[in-house]
């Protein structure tokens, strides 16, 4: 049974929600926007329109598209800086992707791009939880903030932002609002493709993407339907596993939906004695993970719970969770057929790895978001703290 969770979210949480271990993890420094690093609206365009024609091999959707006019996402430092700009990607006037391209030339000029929906396209959803909620008193503009891969989130009104929270634009989830932006992507590096990019007109394609066949793409959002049940049950696990009733919130958490992703993918290539089923499977590691009621998973057990359920079936997997990931441990999983779980931690948020694309702008990781079920194309280091849960065959 698939449902709806939007109208549900009643207390402040993490997006996912991961609980991250009180551990030291090297990082980069804040992102802090200066003028010297502004990228010109035009700019943004010139790069938006390159990125869209060097795209159509990837969405065929995208040959011949046009792009809509830029929605500007701010600083959480300075809620006056532009960090990014979001573009809609239209063919005969239908949406068929977006793409984010950055405000800073210390990021990556393109951080973002995907055949889903563009996060503002649910502002009404945002907006209509935000007067339910009680935060919108009076007409009061959106203000969309981002920190990050997956981060988009909006405010409205002055209650918002002396709480320091915002609504994560797909899912609905509100989420707390950091006092910075810290990132692993290389800022000279990034400069060098701003400045490349702005001086030299005869850019040469280079690109190429690797994923893995096969990888389903489960998801729940809080606007959209996705796979799950309603929740509040009182049937509890096992019995509950599948369409029946959960006995927890109807948002299961995306550290399970991630993991589900694995099983099936497994599932289906040799390991049929796996839970059947996109429910059951979310189910099984919403036990398994031992999340709590409201969808949060503690990070460090995302491996065992993962492990737990091969186990239970009989099939002995190495599983394991390595933090301080690098582009070597995405291509190695990639190229060795294994998504593995993707948790970062400026978000709070678990994905599923499922390839990698090397492009002349920079290299990115391609991820199954957990919240729709398009392509999603991340810049790599676009994230603070990044967990990869590898999952191989013993």
């Amino acid at each position: 049974m698939k449902k709806r969770i939007f109208s549900i979210l009643l207390i402040v949480s993490l997006l996912c929600t991961l609980v991250i271990a009180n551990t030291a993890f090297a990082a980069n420094d804040d992102i802090v926007p200066t003028t010297d690093d502004a990228v010109s609206q035009s700019e943004a365009d010139n790069v938006a329109t390159y990125w869209l024609k060097e795209s159509s091999s990837t969405f065929s959707t995208w040959d011949g598209a046009k792009l809509s006019a830029p929605v500007t996402y701010y600083s959480v430092e300075d809620t006056s800086i532009p960090v990014a700009y979001e573009y809609t990607v239209l063919n005969e006037g239908k949406s068929v992707g977006f793409m984010i391209v950055s405000a800073l030339k210390s990021l990556s000029p393109v951080l973002e791009f995907s055949d889903g929906k563009a996060p503002s396209s649910y502002l009404d959803n945002a907006e209509e939880f935000a007067n339910k909620e009680g935060f919108v008193t009076d007409k009061t503009s959106p203000l969309i903030l981002y920190w990050g891969g997956l981060t988009y989130a909006v405010q409205y009104g002055d209650q918002m932002k002396e709480k320091g929270v915002a609504i994560h634009l797909p899912t609905g989830r509100l989420q707390n609002v950091p006092d910075s932006m810290k990132l692993q992507i290389d800022a000279d590096q990034a400069r060098a493709s701003w400045d490349e990019l702005i001086n030299n007109s005869n850019i040469k394609s280079s690109k190429g993407d690797v994923i893995i066949s096969g990888v389903p793409a489960y998801y729940q959002s809080g606007a959209d339907e996705g796979y799950g049940d309603d929740g509040d049950g009182a049937v509890s696990f096992p019995a509950c596993a599948g369409s029946t009733i959960d006995p927890w919130d109807a948002w299961d958490g995306c550290s399970c939906i991630a993991g589900a992703m694995i099983h099936g993918y497994w599932d289906s290539h040799g390991y049929s004695n796996l839970p059947d089923g996109e429910d059951t499977l979310i189910d099984y590691n919403h036990h398994y993970m031992t999340t709590t009621y409201g969808g949060s998973t503690a990070w460090w057990l995302i491996d065992n719970g993962i492990r737990d359920i091969f186990d239970l079936c009989g099939y002995d997997f190495d599983v394991n969770n390595t933090t301080g990931t690098n582009w070597n441990d995405i291509t190695t999983q990639v190229n060795a057929n294994n998504p593995a779980v993707m948790s970062f931690s400026n978000n709070s948020h678990s994905t599923t790895l499922v390839g990698y694309q090397t492009a002349y702008l920079g290299n990115s990781v391609i991820l199954h978001n957990t919240w729709d079920t398009s392509t999603h194309y991340l810049a790599y280091g676009d994230w603070d703290i990044c967990q990869m849960t590898k999952v191989e065959e013993s």
